[in-house]
C-alpha cells in the first residue's frame, strides 16, 4: 500500500523511488560496478555508502557543492582499511581514511570502525564518544546493545547491518529512513 501525502509532488515520489533503487543497488554485493569479492570489501562498500544516508549536525553531507572530506577512522589493525582504500579509489569518494591506535584522536573522526578484534576497547571508545557526532560501526556481536550505532552481521553469507537509531540520535546524527528500512531485524 502506497500512502501519498498532500503537498507532495510526483517529482518528489519519483526522486524517492530512484534514491531507494540506487541505495539497493549500491548496497547489493553483486552489483557489477563495485563487485566486492570478500567480506571486508562488502563492509567497506557499505561504510562508504553510509556516508550518503547519514547527516552530521554540521551539515557535512551533500548540502554544499564542495563539502570538506569526511574522515573515516579504523581503530586498531583491521584488514578493512585496505578494502576501504580500494573502494575509495573505485567510487572516487571525498573521504580521508586513517588508522588510529589510541583514543585521543577518535573525536576527530566522522566515522569510526572498530573491528571485532578490538572488542575489549569498545566500552572505552563509546564512553569517549558520548554525545559526539561520530558514526560508530563494528562487526562485534553485541555492538548495538553496547551503545554502538551500526553493527555488521553475516546472514546467509551476506553482509547485513543493524542500526541503533537511538544511539545515532544521541550522537546528533540523522540516519535517512531509506537506510533504516534496510536494517536487519533483531
Amino acid at each position: 500500500m502506497i500512502l501519498i501525502q498532500r503537498g507532495r509532488t510526483l517529482k518528489y515520489y519519483l526522486y524517492v523511488v530512484v534514491l531507494l533503487s540506487l541505495l539497493l543497488q549500491l548496497l547489493n554485493p553483486y552489483t557489477v560496478f563495485s563487485a566486492p569479492k570478500n567480506e571486508h570489501e562488502m563492509k567497506a562498500s557499505c561504510i562508504l555508502n553510509f556516508t550518503i544516508f547519514v547527516e552530521w549536525p554540521n551539515k557535512l553531507s551533500v548540502d554544499s557543492k564542495n563539502p570538506p572530506p569526511l574522515t573515516i577512522c579504523i581503530f586498531g589493525n583491521s584488514p578493512i582499511i585496505q578494502a576501504l582504500n580500494l573502494q575509495k579509489e573505485i567510487t572516487s569518494k571525498n573521504v580521508n581514511i586513517i588508522n588510529i591506535n589510541n583514543t585521543d584522536k577518535i573525536t576527530d573522526c566522522h566515522i569510526l570502525f572498530i573491528g571485532a578484534a578490538n572488542a575489549a576497547d569498545i566500552p572505552t571508545l563509546l564512553i569517549k564518544l558520548v554525545n559526539k557526532p561520530v558514526l560508530t560501526i563494528s562487526d562485534h556481536e553485541t555492538f548495538n546493545k553496547d551503545g554502538g550505532i551500526i553493527q555488521f552481521v553475516i546472514k546467509d553469507n551476506m553482509v547485513r547491518f543493524k542500526i541503533n537509531n537511538e544511539a545515532a540520535k544521541k550522537a546528533g546524527l540523522t540516519i535517512s529512513s531509506q537506510l533504516l528500512e534496510l536494517t536487519e531485524d533483531e
